[in-house]
């Protein structure tokens, strides 16, 4: 196993070099038409439960960070929405995704239908 590369610290000891850099990315300014902004409930089966919004951006490509950012906002909005089956997720996901990642995910989709196709008629 080899050493992380070291780097001299004034003359008082070594360093190790971060494998990940430690400066945090910064925050990108969503205009209008790059996210949508759904209604969650407070309670989600309760619709006279108290509502907010979330803006939740369209996910098209970015840093492993922004991915784990947006994952986490799209199951807000799915839990803030009642959406709990399948269908429903699969419907929602790929109306937020675009770009590489929606291209990606039509790819993932086309590889498994074969499989799927035949899971249901077995069923």
């Amino acid at each position: 196993m080899k050493n992380a590369p070291v780097i001299p610290k004034k003359k008082k000891g070594w360093i190790i070099k971060p494998a990940i850099k430690l400066l945090r990315p910064k925050a990108k300014e969503l205009k209008k038409g790059e996210y949508i902004s759904p209604r969650c409930f407070t309670e989600p089966g309760n619709p006279d439960s108290p509502s907010y919004t979330i803006q939740l951006p369209y996910f098209g490509d970015g840093l492993p960070e922004e991915y784990l950012t947006w994952r986490d906002l799209l199951r807000k909005a799915l839990e803030g929405q009642n959406i709990t089956d399948g269908p429903g997720m699969f419907n929602y996901m790929k109306n937020v995704m675009s770009g590489d990642t929606l291209a990606f995910f039509n790819v993932k989709l086309w590889k498994l239908l074969p499989i799927l196709l035949l899971i249901s008629t077995l069923s």
